[in-house]
């Protein structure tokens, strides 16, 4: 029966025990609360949040308030990526949901949505004629600190010892030749980002729906079901596209036979050397021949069966989403996402109600890097 192994191995060596797996890998096999506490502290900044909100709704003397969820979303996701303990995050307590002042939280937030969409008129000339600089100004302006490398590169100092990816980095950087202080402050601002709106947009996203389809809220309330996860990321993956060059020419055949412009039947395409190919995740999962003729309904009954499609692909780290990219170069931090989630919807799912603002708010989806809500008052 699953879980005898586990019962065995508690009665017989306590509640902490390393073992070796395959490939000689050591794990260590813990039920001690203080332990586990440990390591996941992380994924219990949901209850800060709870905490707060019962505060506002309390100062309104109970009636029902009108909250930016978009935002506090962001500081969950951001203080459980700098509180954790863990070697995916910094060991560095950003203390946002709290309202401290912080100026790397203040620089991260809605990032993507201001680098992306709110562009303004110098940024959009800029954009036009910096092909046509000169190559050693590029070179000035790539190699240039900006405001987020500074922040990061202050975050780093000092960080030896530690467990953490941070203290990791600047111990491998002090050791080795070949991480320069300019990819130690890009490998930290790109964790950082990959971590912080991609999740918390994710959310976003999740919690529109919820509010959109109160049925499955009181059904969710009821029991948090990993289907409501799955089929967010599924619908809303939060990274439109990604691109990948060839290394080499190659014929790659096709899983569905496709009709050209001209009439004729393909079942494979050429690739040339060093050609850019475009991976779509918003179209892929939208595929009515892997998810069935509903791919378009945000439909989370869909994932009572084992994995929600009608067809296996074998692509992706999760259920066949391609929300987190396949392969070798996918998501290293899908499971954070994953268990971030689920953390955050069992500490604000049982305590509050979610439904849409008032007033005729239309809510639509930007590419701005990443896919975010932007919402247009009519």
């Amino acid at each position: 029966m699953l879980g005898d192994a586990d019962f065995s191995w508690m009665r017989n060596y306590g509640t902490a025990l390393y073992m070796r797996g395959p490939f000689g890998r050591l794990f260590l096999f813990t039920v001690d609360p203080r332990v586990i506490q440990r390591l996941l502290s992380a994924f219990e900044k949901g209850h800060l949040a709870v905490a707060k909100w019962r505060d506002i709704i309390a100062q309104n003397g109970g009636i029902p308030v009108v909250l930016n969820v978009h935002s506090w979303l962001a500081r969950i996701t951001l203080d459980a990526i700098g509180a954790g303990n863990y070697q995916m995050s910094m060991d560095y307590d950003l203390g946002s949901l709290q309202g401290n002042e912080n100026e790397l939280a203040k620089v991260y937030e809605n990032l993507f949505a201001h680098a992306h969409y709110n562009w303004g008129d110098a940024d959009i000339v800029f954009l036009d004629v910096v092909g046509y600089l000169p190559e050693w100004i590029i070179d000035l302006l790539r190699n240039s600190p900006d405001k987020r490398s500074k922040q990061m590169s202050l975050l780093a100092a000092g960080k030896e010892g530690g467990k953490d990816i941070m203290s990791l980095l600047v111990n491998a950087n002090h050791w080795s030749a070949t991480i320069s202080t300019e990819d130690l402050v890009a490998q930290l601002t790109t964790l950082l980002l990959a971590g912080h709106e991609t999740t918390a947009s994710t959310m976003n996203w999740l919690f529109y729906e919820l509010s959109r389809h109160p049925d499955i809220q009181i059904k969710l309330r009821k029991e948090i079901i990993a289907r409501i996860r799955r089929e967010v990321l599924r619908y809303h993956p939060i990274q439109a596209r990604t691109t990948r060059i060839a290394g080499q020419g190659d014929i790659i055949p096709l899983s569905e036979a496709q009709k050209t412009t001209d009439g004729k039947t393909i079942t494979e395409v050429a690739v040339e050397k060093e050609q850019r190919t475009i991976v779509s995740f918003d179209a892929y999962n939208r595929l009515t021949s892997i998810w069935g003729e509903d791919a378009h309904v945000w439909n989370p009954e869909r994932f009572l069966n084992d994995n929600g499609t009608k067809t296996k692909t074998g692509l992706g780290v999760l259920s066949n989403l391609l929300t987190f990219s396949s392969g070798e170069r996918s998501c290293i931090g899908w499971r954070f996402v994953i268990l971030e989630m689920q953390s955050t919807l069992c500490a604000l799912i049982p305590n509050f109600k979610f439904s849409s603002p008032p007033g005729n708010v239309v809510i639509f989806r930007v590419a701005s890097g990443l896919m975010l809500p932007m919402d247009v008052f009519l």
